[in-house]
């Protein structure tokens, strides 16, 4: 990625438009072609998924991850909680529902819980406007995800266990 990607007006509008068709793919789930999905990537993407501990190397190696994920889960829906772009890509925050319904190995057995879970997209976008790098962070524990509403409070007081 060269300097003037930080410099020039366009790069943040450039950058969301990318994060949003990132977003709009997710949100197609298996309906939406893998050329399709793959169209916002540079031939020379690569994926990091932090859950899985995956260093994705290939477009077809993105692909196939996708469909994995996708495969394991019945009733899948993507929904936006946040896109914020930067001069370099964009962090996506989307929320995943679903029923866990079929294995993801060798990382997880499937449990059949309907669940709803926060993931974070970190892209980085090239001067051209392709995405050229995935970080993503999605909890093991996916499938006993819940929403900002159910998390445990802390004020700063004593911490118990619990």
């Amino acid at each position: 990625m060269s300097a003037s990607a930080t410099t020039t007006p366009d790069a943040l509008a450039i950058n969301l438009s990318v994060a949003e068709k990132f977003r709009d793919n997710w949100v197609a789930g298996l309906s939406l072609p893998s050329a399709e999905f793959l169209t916002p990537f540079a031939p020379h993407a690569v994926w990091y998924d932090h859950f899985i501990r995956l260093h994705l190397t290939t477009l077809k190696a993105i692909e196939q991850s996708r469909m994995r994920w996708l495969g394991c889960l019945d009733d899948f829906k993507a929904s936006t909680y946040a896109i914020s772009p930067t001069p370099h890509g964009a962090v996506i925050q989307l929320k995943f529902s679903g029923i866990f319904a079929r294995d993801i190995l060798p990382a997880r057995e499937a449990t059949q819980k309907r669940f709803l879970t926060h993931v974070c997209f970190v892209l980085g976008i090239d001067d051209e406007g392709r995405i050229e790098k995935v970080d993503e962070y999605l909890p093991m524990d996916f499938d006993d995800g819940k929403d900002v509403d159910g998390y445990k409070v802390r004020d700063g007081g004593v911490v118990a266990k619990s």
